[in-house]
């Protein structure tokens, strides 16, 4: 096991033999993920520990809140606790193993068994009216939020919890190192289009301005007028943030600061929210709690940034019995 894998271990309250160049290597895997140009600072590795261990501490607590891992491990369950509720049918789910590239590439790599795996989904739901019992009587036309799935995805196939727990939490630090590039592309992309902006501004007050000189006073000039001081008005906004953003760019630390914030503050990119799910009698699932608690499928609601909302929840499955589903 790397070192990198013993302190990730370590946050999650197993005995490891961390040190100090676990989290070195730490702080090299989200270098490499956000942008290389973070190495040209002086000291960037002192800078990043604290940064780092905090997005570790962020990173243990909310994978431990996934929950599962739900038992699928032979085709009774795998067919009713995991193709009923997360997919459409069996076709669909044999078409989405079938290609999967992590699920493949463990496959490849592990012998035939149980093994562990993170399972991720985009959620919709709709408003429906069915039935229900409420003691004896049957209650109709009962507004009801049905759930289904799609882009169905494994993650971090493991052969134990410990290390699913280890795969998923160094790629949840990836993907937060990738947030901060993000952030970095969107305010270059920025200074860009308000550069565009700026010339564009530039030209056309100049153009009014020569206007203006060219034209005999008519009644119509305190319109004319007007345009151009609004015009000036937005040039002088766009200038301001134009200003904002390169001075900002200018420091040596700009790449660097744009991690750290990520870093500290992970819950403002990513954010959880446990879910209760259940099968009704018809094999519809239906948002809420069923009235038989074993009915109940819990999942983890994640939203990253403005990208559509994943529920996760972690399955122990059987090599054999989903090829055999």
């Amino acid at each position: 096991m790397s070192s990198l894998g013993n302190l990730i271990r370590s946050w999650f309250g197993a005995p490891s033999g961390s040190s100090t160049d676990a989290l070195q290597e730490a702080i090299e895997v989200v270098v490499d993920n956000s942008t290389p140009k973070i190495r040209l600072v002086r000291g960037y590795k002192k800078k990043l520990k604290p940064p780092v261990e905090s997005a570790l501490n962020f990173i243990a607590d909310l994978i431990k809140t996934i929950p599962g891992p739900i038992d699928a491990t032979d085709q009774s369950l795998a067919d009713n606790l995991l193709i009923k509720a997360f997919f459409l049918n069996r076709d669909e789910f044999e078409a989405i193993i079938s290609v999967d590239e992590d699920l493949n590439a463990f496959f490849a790599e592990n012998q035939p068994g149980d093994f562990f795996v993170m399972l991720g989904m985009q959620r919709d739901a709709k408003t429906t009216f069915g039935s229900r019992l409420q003691g004896d009587i049957v209650v109709r036309d009962v507004a009801m939020q049905s759930v289904t799935f799609s882009d169905q995805r494994f993650r971090a196939p493991s052969v134990s919890m410990d290390a699913a727990y280890q795969n998923l939490a160094l790629g949840v630090l990836q993907v937060l190192a990738h947030q901060a590039l993000e952030i970095i592309l969107a305010e270059q992309a920025r200074q860009t289009e308000l550069e565009q902006l700026e010339d564009e501004l530039t030209a056309k007050i100049k153009a009014m301005a020569r206007a203006r000189r060219n034209l005999v006073l008519k009644k119509k000039d305190a319109a004319d007028m007007h345009s151009y001081q609004e015009g000036q008005e937005l040039l002088n906004q766009v200038e301001a943030e134009l200003n904002t953003i390169e001075t900002e760019q200018r420091g040596q630390n700009y790449y660097l600061d744009r991690l750290i914030q990520v870093l500290q503050h992970p819950e403002n990119y990513i954010t959880t929210e446990l879910s209760t799910l259940h099968l009704d009698r018809t094999g519809i699932l239906l948002s809420g709690k069923s009235d038989d608690p074993q009915k109940n499928i819990n999942v983890l609601d994640v939203q990253l940034s403005d990208n559509p909302l994943r529920s996760v929840v972690f399955l122990k499955c059987n090599r054999e019995t989903l090829m055999e589903v």
